[in-house]
């Protein structure tokens, strides 16, 4: 992704927005940034843009941890959640170059949709 200046605005406001979001529900920062980079960069190969999506899973992720840490699953739920999220991690790493963009972008449509669904009907 090749950044000029007309594009650091933008770019930071779908920053500013990720962060929000994780800090504010916990979750919600990649699919915001998957959107957003989409808009900043359309002719992008969106294998790049899923790819820069993903790495900033992580600090988003970490910071959402530090805040709702205290508020962690009991029972012991935390361990093995964790074990098989990086091990879906892997998974996921591994077909992302596998699957054509077309089913990646539905299937991230499709998970985004039914998320979305759940939260409202549960």
């Amino acid at each position: 992704m090749k950044l000029f200046r007309s594009k650091i605005l933008p770019l930071l406001g779908v920053g500013l927005t990720a962060g929000i979001c994780s800090g504010l529900l916990g979750a919600g920062g990649g699919a915001v940034i998957v959107t957003g980079l989409t808009r900043v960069f359309p002719k992008e190969d969106r294998r790049a843009v899923f790819a820069t999506a993903l790495s900033l899973t992580a600090p988003l992720s970490f910071v959402s941890a530090l805040r709702y840490g205290a508020l962690a699953a009991s029972g012991g739920a935390l361990f093995p959640l964790s074990i098989s999220a990086l091990a879906g991690g892997v998974i996921g790493g591994f077909f992302l170059y596998r699957l054509p963009l077309f089913w990646l972008s539905r299937i991230f449509a499709g998970v985004l949709l039914l998320s979305g669904i759940l939260m409202v009907v549960l």
